[in-house]
């Protein structure tokens, strides 16, 4: 007995570079080089391994981080090349095949209607909450291992942005709620 496999269409896809069209179709915009490609429902199972390559990236630098006791710098550095080539390979062997749309423009998005539209306000809220979580253990975690210089500096960055993003999405959910 064969069974049948739940695959995604191209139309089921959203983020913030990826537009819907009535006549062409799903559309990324690649931000970078300012082209815009279509992605067909065959493409879409490349796609989502496109979208989980910065998850990944970040799982391998701060797993190598920790089993090798390297520091926090080299993590980063580990990271963004991690990251820069395989987005670069990714590039190569996977946008650069798709058909093209000359001359096509993406109407602009503002990420507080992309939150609100895209997410429920239970979802939101769950994502405010484990940003805080971190915030607050990645603050923990550099008082706990006494960090210094720039490490100590990085961390506490970390965790302000962290802390910035939730108050942001935060910011979204009050919007969602009082429309």
């Amino acid at each position: 007995m064969t069974r049948k496999r739940n695959t995604m269409k191209a139309s089921e896809l959203n983020g913030l570079f990826i537009y819907h069209d009535q006549k062409k179709g799903t559309i990324f915009y690649d931000i970078f080089t300012g082209r815009a490609f279509i992605i067909t429902s065959s493409d879409v199972q490349k796609y989502l391994v496109y979208t989980s390559m910065l998850p990944i990236s970040i799982l391998l630098s701060f797993s190598v981080l920790s089993i090798f006791k390297t520091g926090f710098l080299f993590a980063i550095l580990l990271f963004l090349v991690l990251f820069i080539t395989t987005e670069i390979y990714f590039r190569i062997t996977y946008f650069y095949r798709l058909p093209e749309l000359e001359n096509w423009k993406p109407q602009k998005k503002n990420l507080f209607a992309y939150l609100q539209e895209n997410y429920s306000i239970r979802r939101l809220l769950l994502l405010v909450l484990m940003l805080l979580l971190l915030s607050g253990l990645i603050f923990l975690y550099a008082n706990h291992m006494q960090m210094t210089g720039f490490n100590l500096y990085s961390s506490y960055l970390i965790a302000i942005l962290c802390l910035a993003a939730a108050l942001f999405i935060l910011a979204a959910v009050l919007l969602k709620k009082k429309n």
